[in-house]
């Protein structure tokens, strides 16, 4: 099954940018591709944790493809992590479309890294939930939604949590999946455990999509 669904995405993906190709648009047109969540089964994520339905990384990682011919470079990868929140402010940036309203947006452009002209990415905390699960990620840190602390650059798969080791960090983040929850879905939301006893979180709050 999984296989068919890859071989029929593979397909009509190659419809559309043959289509483009055909009207001679693609030189000025972005095609975004991209999933929400990891698989909704056991399958392979590379040793991550997790799967659709958590708030851990092999449940909200996927990959992301840009392409825009006539001004990103080919074949350029991008490590950093970002998320589907940066695509607005990316889009428009890149497109060089005016954004309507002055509500402030919690995604970065990041349309300099992707053309090239800056090394430097935008420093962020990306939130993901799932059935009032919260989990935090950096670019080199999740903090679980049990309130776990581990390291995604020497540990991808979650296996050892350093709340100890890092405790300062684990109170932030601590901190701002707090602040975050309150914004999200109220006051009267059930606030995260504390980091530092890595101890079981309380289910509170809402359900929502998956953040990656």
């Amino acid at each position: 099954c999984a296989h068919a669904m890859l071989e029929n995405q593979d397909a009509n993906v190659g419809r559309v940018l043959a289509k483009l190709s055909e009207l001679k648009l693609s030189d000025n047109t972005i095609v975004v591709y991209f999933s929400d969540n990891g698989p909704n089964t056991c399958r392979w994520t590379g040793g991550m944790r997790g799967k659709k339905g958590t708030t851990d990384e092999g449940g909200v990682r996927s990959v992301c493809y840009l392409r825009w011919p006539g001004k990103l470079p080919a074949g350029r990868t991008v490590t950093p992590i970002a998320g589907a929140i940066d695509l607005l402010p990316t889009l428009t940036a890149l497109a060089g479309v005016q954004r309507v309203g002055n509500r402030s947006l919690d995604g970065h452009d990041l349309s300099p890294v992707l053309i090239g002209d800056a090394l430097d990415w935008p420093e962020s905390t990306l939130f993901s939930t799932w059935a009032g699960k919260i989990s935090a990620r950096t670019q080199t840190h999740r903090l679980d939604s049990d309130g776990r602390l581990y390291d995604m650059l020497a540990d991808p798969g979650q296996t050892k949590e350093i709340n100890s080791a890092e405790p300062e960090l684990a109170a932030r983040l601590t901190n701002e999946v707090a602040a975050w929850r309150k914004e999200m879905f109220g006051a009267n939301a059930v606030a995260p455990p504390p980091a530092a006893k890595g101890k079981g979180a309380k289910k509170g709050g809402g359900g929502g999509g998956n953040a990656v």
